[in-house]
């Protein structure tokens, strides 16, 4: 494969991994495989979370590319595959066009529909963990209103590319106004409970465990930086809820 090209795919399953979430060290660790099943001298692949950049060289010929990663979402299912696919290549050497192929493959692979997304995050996790922290049965059935608002709010306001600040600042408010609103119309109910399950759905844990994760691999900025965002993260929920608590 020529050395533009295969920088080139290599490059993109590396944007792609950082895009969907992928740790640092695992996204140099893809780039190096795939570039080494192609005989390449010496692999320099540097990622943080805004941006990546690979240089390769083979022959006494060098060739760098960059690329800036503006949105970082989670999709661990769109990683496995990626993953899955640098395995792939790293084994057999396949040609350009074929890799490509296969990363438009996980690109357009279908998504989970966005019944299933508020099926699984308000209707199952938000009261599980109300069971969990001890909550009762009727507590459990009343947090889901509260998380369908919350998931609506996150994926209305994510879409729109609002900062995730402001997005939690948001939702923690709302989840103040409808805790105190079931409360008025519910009695005998521990409103504490139903404000921890719903909660549960902003708390920032997997950007915490990658976090860990990056700099026990050494890759001190790129956990940091996503431990900032995490206890950002953390204050704007913080911040929704104290105004929430203020007002009422």
């Amino acid at each position: 494969m020529e050395l533009e090209k295969l920088l080139d795919c290599s490059t993109n399953i590396g944007y792609l991994l950082l895009s969907n979430g992928a740790e640092v060290y695992r996204v140099e660790q893809s780039i190096e495989y795939i570039c080494k099943a192609y005989k390449v001298e010496e692999v320099n692949a540097f990622a943080l979370l805004g941006n990546l950049i690979v240089t390769i060289e083979k022959d006494g010929k060098s060739v760098t590319k960059s690329k800036r990663i503006n949105n970082i979402s989670t999709d661990l299912d769109n990683v496995e595959q990626l993953i899955d696919l640098s395995r792939y290549i790293s084994k057999n050497s396949p040609d350009y066009e074929e890799i490509n192929k296969r990363i438009l493959k996980i690109t357009n692979s279908p998504k989970y529909s966005t019944a299933i997304y508020y099926i699984g995050s308000a209707v199952i996790a938000a009261p599980s963990f109300v069971i969990f922290f001890g909550g009762t049965f009727k507590e459990a059935f009343l947090t889901i209103p509260i998380a369908i608002i919350i998931t609506f709010l996150k994926k209305f306001l994510n879409k729109a590319e609002i900062s995730g600040l402001f997005v939690n600042i948001v939702s923690g408010l709302f989840l103040i106004l409808g805790t105190n609103l079931i409360e008025y119309f519910f009695t005998g109910i521990n409103t504490s409970n139903i404000i921890l399950g719903a909660l549960m759905l902003l708390v920032p844990g997997l950007a915490l465990a990658n976090a860990m994760r990056d700099m026990i691999m050494s890759d001190t900025i790129s956990g940091l930086s996503r431990l900032i965002d995490a206890l950002l993260t953390a204050v704007g929920i913080a911040i929704g809820l104290g105004i929430g608590m203020y007002f009422i």
